[in-house]
Formats: C-alpha cells, sequence, structure tokens
C-alpha cells in the first residue's frame, strides 16, 4: 500500500511520470526559460535592423543599409532561433548553396546611383513647384483682365465723347480696322484715322453711351472679344462688336464694328426703304 502524502515509486526508485505529485512537475517558467536566449537574440536582431534602416541617407555615395545582406541575417536568425553563433553552426552542418529565386527580378538602380537619385528628384519637383507659384503670381487673372479690358473700352468711348482724338485712336492698335454703320466704311487705322481728325476736335466728338456688354478673354490671355448695345441721342439703339489683343501688358482694339439695329416687325419696311431710295 502507499503510503498518504508519498507517491509511488518504481523499482529504481523513481517516481513514474503519470503518478507525478503537483508538487514536483516543471513550472510553466522552466519549460520557458530554455526558448529565453533565442528569442532574446532574435528580438535584438530585428532591433538592429529597424535602427540601421530609421539612420538617414548619406548624400554621397551608396546607402549603408544592404538589404540582401539584412534578409539573410533576419532568415538565418529564424531558423537558428536568435543570432547566428557557432553552436548554430555546428548544429546544422554544412549547408547547401541556395540558387537564387527564378522569379526575382534585377534591381533596377544602378551600382553607383546610391542615394543621388532622391534628391535630385525632390529638387527638380521643388524646383517645377517654384516655376508654377511664381508663374501664378505674375500672371493676372481672368476677372482682373475682364476688369481692364472693359476699362479700355470704356475709355475709348469716354475719349470720343469729349472729343479727345489722341485719347481715342491711342486705345487702338497700329493694325486696326473700323467698320462704320454705312456700307462702304470699312477704315484701316490710316484711313480712319484721317476720318477722326476731320470730324473730332476738343469738346466735339461723338457720343455712344454702352448699356450692356459682354466680354471674353481666352485662356491664353491675349485676346478678348465682345458685343454691346450703345445709345445714341441721334440714332437711337446700336450695336457694336470688337476685339482686343493685349500686348505689353494693355489691350488695344484691333477690330471694331458699328450697326443699327432693327426690330423684325419693321424690318421688311426699312429694307424696301433702302431699296427704294
Amino acid at each position: 500500500m502507499r503510503r498518504r502524502g508519498v507517491d509511488a515509486v518504481d523499482s529504481r526508485g523513481m517516481v513514474p511520470q503519470h503518478v507525478k505529485s503537483p508538487s514536483v512537475r516543471r513550472s510553466d517558467a522552466e519549460l520557458v526559460r530554455p526558448l529565453a536566449r533565442p528569442l532574446g537574440r532574435l528580438l535584438g536582431v530585428l532591433l538592429g535592423v529597424i535602427a540601421t534602416a530609421c539612420q538617414p541617407l548619406p548624400t554621397r555615395g551608396r546607402s549603408s543599409l544592404d538589404p540582401s545582406r539584412t534578409q539573410g541575417a533576419m532568415a538565418r536568425a529564424v531558423e537558428d532561433g536568435g543570432a547566428p553563433t557557432a553552436e548554430a553552426a555546428s548544429r546544422r552542418g554544412p549547408q547547401p548553396e541556395r540558387a537564387a529565386s527564378p522569379t526575382a527580378e534585377p534591381s533596377t538602380v544602378p551600382p553607383d546611383a546610391g542615394s543621388d537619385a532622391m534628391p535630385t528628384a525632390v529638387d527638380a519637383a521643388a524646383d517645377a513647384a517654384a516655376a508654377a507659384a511664381v508663374a501664378t503670381a505674375v500672371a493676372p487673372n481672368l476677372s482682373a483682365l475682364r476688369r481692364e479690358a472693359h476699362r479700355v473700352v470704356d475709355d475709348w468711348h469716354a475719349a470720343a465723347a469729349t472729343g479727345d482724338a489722341v485719347r481715342y485712336l491711342g486705345h487702338m492698335s497700329d493694325d486696326a480696322v473700323f467698320l462704320g454703320t454705312d456700307g462702304t466704311e470699312r477704315w484701316d487705322l490710316a484711313q480712319f484715322r484721317a476720318y477722326v481728325e476731320v470730324h473730332m476736335s476738343p469738346g466735339k466728338g461723338w457720343v455712344y453711351v454702352p448699356s450692356e456688354r459682354g466680354l471674353v478673354v481666352t485662356e491664353g490671355v491675349d485676346i478678348a472679344w465682345f458685343d454691346e448695345r450703345l445709345a445714341s441721342e441721334g440714332y437711337g439703339e446700336l450695336r457694336g462688336t470688337g476685339v482686343l489683343r493685349r500686348k505689353d501688358d494693355s489691350w488695344s482694339l484691333v477690330h471694331y464694328s458699328m450697326t443699327f439695329t432693327v426690330p423684325n416687325d419693321i424690318a421688311r419696311d426699312v429694307v424696301g426703304l433702302i431699296r427704294g431710295r
């Protein structure tokens, strides 16, 4: 019989495994202790790789981090349960040389490109952004260009109303064309200048007051076109259409046409009156 509190023993005086009491079983700490050192070495390798990767790249030459060496060290550490040691090497014995993976793609980075490629790309992007910012700051926006174009046309009409021939003709380009209300009135600048000098003098001109205007400025910011409704004391309502060109930061009229507006319900009467002259 087995005495109370004493485990049965075999013929060698050993306690069989299946009847060991809880007091003599190996604790969890004793089971984990053999793995502590390999796990610690593996953690050290991983921390070393992370620290190396976080270091700033040198400004010249190759990067100090060699991916192939790092990957090899990590693979050996996983196989050995920690960092490579002489004991682990003797345990594994001679290892066959591993062939390269047939699916591995060659590196596209030149051997001596190093970290120079990154600053070059960053510098190019910075230069492009700076150039775009300068262009945006220098080039006026479309709203400002429209206001400037409206001001030029308004001042052109105001100069005609006061008889200021110099200011009036100064708003027209050298290749400007003016179309009057008469079918024969197609004047280049020289011909129109002669007409203006005869019919315009200080305090004597012609008054056409714009009541509304539609004006378009192109994305190229060098051409604009417009149409406007004009009011005249002697001729009633007229329509003007024109083209402006921007050169040397100012708008000039290159084309202007003035026509009478005829209501549709009396258009045939007007045409008959003209034909019957």
